[in-house]
């Protein structure tokens, strides 16, 4: 034992001598807090008393995706007793897998970081700042920056942004790249009217094409009011309209190089990217011709970065919809195009797993062309696997899975997979949650209750939406899911409680609508009060 006791101390030394911008490789700096925790938790796996041994290896599966190059290399030196390898050896796969997350989303929040600190230095240096409009327009530039998607967003949020949008605007504020997110904000928003929302942005982007704003603020804006002047015409693009989308469509494909170069997300540029082939397709009705064009663009301003081959495999996914909604094409004709289309998609995610394997988007990608083309289960279990190592809250991943299975599975297998989801924990990820989509999926649209009230069945819906909100109470999203699902499995009491939680705040998209919403829950409240 005291020979194992000097060699962990020496371990320990190492690892606690470490200090940030010390590692060699260019590895990311070394938190000493950290690097002490790891030491000391080393010593602890090592002790005589087995109380101290077992607290040491729970506190090792608690450790941060940070801790794995420590751990990595502890084991590295082969310093360590037998006992103490075998014990942090179980726990690398955990801690690997946490890394890889912790690496992904470290890059979301930094693209979401660099969203809300360029849009606020965006208004800032417009030249149109007032201290009697300042304060309300800086609030509803922070208010608009969200996430993709954000289960705490609720009907009260959306209102409070379109108040202080509009608290702006009343105090006379006509910054345009202010009008510019208010535009793009309408634009975005169901039911938006194609024509109105083009009013906003060609106001709105003039003014933000002849100001001092950062290119990757003006590629938006042409490529937004390119892709708006399209989805405003229903035919074909009158000439005067044909005129505005090259113009714009010039402008945009200028600016993707000095976008690239100031810092912009991959993410935006995908997004300006996807935007201009879209207008572009529409101008040379080719869309073939469109994506080279817009490619050639993208990889020449990104190269390297997976950009060029993500829009490429994006767009042949999204013909296999247009094509499956052909009426003037046989069953035949179909299935060749869309077989067609899927292996060009393949094609270039392979290009970009083969410039970065880990690359998660392109992965995730992989998995929704592979739904497409109904590979064989073996091949997509391998893609999800390797996906899923990448990146373990992968919930579109598991999404994807859902969807493949639903084309291919039978209802056991798709249910076995929605229980492995919830078994799985991860509620941090939401991937839980994949039972009650399931679930809801597979209840007959005019018999729900016939799936949703078997016991076994509302048994894992409540135990993944009950385990969600206990964790995060204020998911209105997945709390207003949860009293729909209650609803169509006439579990009134349950569907009355969260709506009683929600009130006017419920996700009425849920319910598709707000009159909808309020049916069920006025008749939850009736029927709920009459079992009482």
């Amino acid at each position: 034992m005291r020979a194992h006791l000097l060699r962990i101390l020496c371990v320990a030394c190492a690892l606690a001598s470490w200090c940030p911008g010390a590692e060699p490789g260019g590895r990311p700096a070394v938190d000493p807090a950290l690097a002490a925790r790891v030491s000391a938790l080393l010593r602890d796996l090592d002790a005589d008393d087995y109380r101290r041994r077992d607290a040491a290896t729970a506190a090792v599966e608690a450790l941060p995706g940070e801790a794995l190059p420590l751990i990595e290399d502890a084991l590295a030196t082969g310093a360590l007793s037998p006992e103490v390898s075998l014990r942090l050896e179980a726990k690398v796969a955990a801690l690997r897998g946490r890394a890889a997350a912790t690496a992904h989303e470290a890059a979301q929040r930094r693209d979401f970081e660099w969203a809300r600190r360029t849009t606020l230095a965006a208004y800032d240096g417009g030249g149109h700042t007032n201290p009697k409009w300042d304060a309300a327009a800086r609030e509803a530039l922070v208010l608009h920056v969200r996430p993709d998607f954000d289960p705490t967003r609720s009907t009260r949020d959306d209102a409070r942004i379109a108040a202080a949008q509009q608290r702006a605007l009343d105090l006379g504020c006509d910054d345009p790249f202010f009008l510019y997110v208010q535009a793009n904000r309408y634009r975005t928003a169901p039911g938006a009217d194609p024509r109105r929302a083009l009013q906003m942005m060609d106001r709105a982007a003039d003014g933000v094409l002849a100001g001092p704003y950062p290119p990757v603020r003006k590629l938006m804006a042409a490529a937004r009011r390119a892709d708006a002047t399209c989805r405003a015409e229903a035919g074909r693009l009158p000439v005067a309209a044909r005129r505005a989308v090259a113009r714009d469509l010039a402008t945009a494909l200028s600016l993707f190089a000095p976008a690239a170069a100031e810092g912009a997300p991959r993410a935006v540029l995908f997004d300006a990217a996807a935007a201009a082939f879209r207008a572009q397709a529409r101008l040379l009705e080719d869309d073939r011709t469109a994506l080279e064009s817009v490619r050639a663009a993208v990889d020449a301003a990104a190269p390297g970065t997976g950009l060029a081959e993500l829009l490429a495999a994006n767009v042949h996914l999204a013909s296999v919809d247009s094509i499956r909604a052909r009426r003037e094409s046989s069953d035949a004709d179909k299935a060749k195009a869309q077989a067609a289309a899927c292996a060009d998609a393949r094609a270039a995610l392979d290009a970009a797993l083969a410039r970065d394997p880990q690359d998660v988007v392109a992965l995730t990608e992989m998995l929704r062309c592979l739904t497409y083309a109904n590979a064989p289960r073996g091949e997509f279990d391998r893609w999800f696997d390797r996906a899923m190592a990448a990146y373990p809250n992968n919930l579109r991943a598991c999404q994807l899975k859902q969807a493949y299975l639903a084309r291919t599975a039978p209802a056991e297998e798709r249910i076995a997979f929605a229980r492995e989801c919830l078994a799985g924990g991860n509620w941090y990820s939401r991937i839980p949650l994949i039972a009650v989509d399931t679930h809801l999926r597979l209840s007959p649209f005019d018999r729900p209750e016939a799936h949703l009230a078997r016991q076994d069945v509302w048994n894992d819906v409540a135990a993944a939406s009950e385990g969600y909100l206990k964790r995060y109470p204020n998911a209105v999203y997945d709390r207003t899911e949860y009293a729909k699902a209650a609803c169509l499995a006439g579990r009134w009491d349950v569907a009355k409680t969260h709506f009683d939680h929600l009130g006017d705040d419920g996700v009425h998209s849920v319910f598709r609508g707000k009159q909808t919403y309020d049916y069920y829950r006025r008749k939850a409240d009736r029927i709920a009060r009459g079992k009482a």
